[in-house]
């Protein structure tokens, strides 16, 4: 079968599981978005860390070699923004360059990474900056606790909290997601007030995991209402995502992710980015582990738009 043909039958299969359920909005990368697993290595060790799917933290490293052609590919399907992600992207010996790759040699509108912030530190901070790196997205679940993130081991949060305005002071963008279990909401409002304080987005993430519900849990619905209240945040929608977002009234901003995967919203899950893993697959969905697509071996655009089309795809319903 030719490459044109392969297109046809993914067009056909795509028209016959519900146009009215608009599974593909576009065929592009979801929101412009990749989001890379350069590394499964951490070195902290979340509780209701997904990985990314990838099961394992094992150390293996997504090579520049490998990266810039993924990217490329994405470059011909709409991304314009690039996420490293990991384990923790900082623990990759070569991620400086990565960066400076992706910005200066393919001219990716806008890299950032996902990072727990340990490695966070005044020299590593500066050679981020230089390569071009747009933000750092920085996972702090506790204001004030021994460790930072609901992790066995880690730094503490007064330890990450003055790193982040040490590199904040240099000159790089931080941004602060938290993820919200059901623990102490005043823990989240003094991690706001911070925030707030300090100039810096924060997001608020309902937890994950392997439940499923029927609706967003009560609790974090509660923790909305009661930011609302505490800091008299002007609330809204945003457009792309249908997600809450709450503004104070110096102007800046709390957005409030619920969990898609608990209600299995995976048509609005399907819109936010594309995964790819450490081993260079695309991964439609990370709580199946039978999905993947190359991106480094085989046709790689074949599977580029495999993987496009089989987004929206819940675990209980394999794609064909």
């Amino acid at each position: 079968m030719d490459t044109h043909q392969k297109d046809s039958c993914i067009v056909e299969n795509t028209k016959t599981q519900g146009e009215n359920l608009n599974y593909y909005r576009r065929l592009n990368v979801p929101g412009g978005d990749l989001r890379v697993s350069i590394t499964a290595e951490c070195n902290m060790r979340c509780v209701y860390c997904h990985n990314e799917g990838q099961g394992d933290f094992k150390a293996d490293f997504m090579s520049l070699e490998a990266l810039r052609s993924i990217v490329k590919i994405g470059l011909g399907y709409g991304i314009n923004k690039v996420r490293l992600t990991g384990g923790e992207p900082l623990v990759h010996p070569q991620i400086v360059d990565m960066i400076n790759m992706l910005k200066f040699e393919l001219e990716v509108k806008n890299v950032g990474i996902n990072t727990n912030g340990m490695m966070l530190v005044p020299s590593r901070n500066q050679k981020l900056i230089n390569a071009g790196l747009d933000v750092a997205v920085v996972g702090l679940d506790y204001f004030n606790s021994e460790v930072s993130k609901d992790s066995p081991s880690g730094k503490s949060s007064e330890k990450i909290l003055k790193q982040l305005l040490v590199a904040k002071e240099m000159g790089l963008n931080i941004q602060v997601a938290a993820v919200y279990s059901n623990s102490d909401p005043l823990n989240i409002i003094r991690l706001a007030e911070w925030c707030n304080h300090n100039d810096i987005l924060l997001k608020v993430l309902e937890v994950s995991d392997n439940k499923i519900a029927s609706s967003t849990s009560t609790e974090f619905l509660q923790l909305v209402k009661l930011m609302k209240m505490t800091f008299g945040l002007r609330m809204g929608k945003t457009v792309s995502l249908n997600e809450t977002y709450g503004i104070h009234d110096s102007g800046n901003k709390i957005l409030f992710f619920h969990s898609h995967c608990r209600i299995r919203e995976c048509h609005e899950c399907s819109q936010m980015h594309m995964r790819v893993t450490t081993k260079g697959n695309a991964k439609p969905c990370i709580l199946r582990t039978d999905t993947e697509y190359s991106l480094v071996s085989g046709d790689v655009d074949y599977a580029m738009r495999r993987a496009i089309h089989n987004l929206g795809n819940s675990p209980e319903q394999p794609p064909k």
